[in-house]
Formats: structure tokens, sequence, C-alpha cells
């Protein structure tokens, strides 16, 4: 599964595919920002980023006691320990991403 996101304007789509390269490229990306697999334009010159799919969608995801997914497979509900962990881990990942952008002097709001 892939996202896919459209950018019709040429000169932001360029100035997109640099910092997605320049990310590639810094070994201190966080994981939070490595999601990026490719940029390519469609036949009609319509510039597109494609990013990892996968995960749970949010409007789907149960923040306390887990996702349906595993509700579904019969995994037991999270504890309260759990949840806060993994809400805890979210909440770093995002303060990580947007720490190094704001570093490299990224456009990241």
């Amino acid at each position: 599964d892939a996202l896919i996101l459209e950018e019709p304007a040429a000169d932001v789509w360029l100035d997109e595919t640099f910092e997605f390269q320049g990310l590639a490229e810094d070994d201190q990306t966080p994981h939070a920002l490595r999601s990026h697999l490719c940029s390519f334009r469609l036949p009609s010159g319509v510039g597109c980023h494609a990013f990892k799919g996968g995960g749970t969608q949010l409007s789907r995801y149960l923040w306390r006691g887990g996702t349906e997914e595993a509700r579904r497979r019969g995994a037991g509900p999270r504890t309260v320990a759990e949840d806060d962990a993994r809400s805890l881990r979210l909440v770093v990942d995002l303060l990580e991403a947007v720490n190094h952008l704001h570093c490299r002097g990224s456009a990241h709001l």
C-alpha cells in the first residue's frame, strides 16, 4: 500500500522533491520522516509523491484498548500503561520530526 499525494504546482513539487531527497540522505532524519518512497509525474505533468502506506486510519484507531484489527484477531485489550506508552511514542515521534525539520530550516507546519 502507498499513499499518493498530488502537487499540481510544478515549482512546489520540485522543492518538495529536493526536500524529500535531503531527508533520505540525512542519517539524522527521524524514523517518522522516512516514509517517502519516490516522487514522480503523471502523464498529465502533475507531480506526485508516494509514501509508505499501511497502519490504521486515525478515524478507525481505538486510542484505548488497541485497534479494530487487533480485536478481530482476538488480541486482548491493552493495559493503560501500554496505551500510554504507545500514545507517548506517537507524540515523541511527532516532536522529533518537527524539531528535525525546524533545525533544517524546512517548512513544517
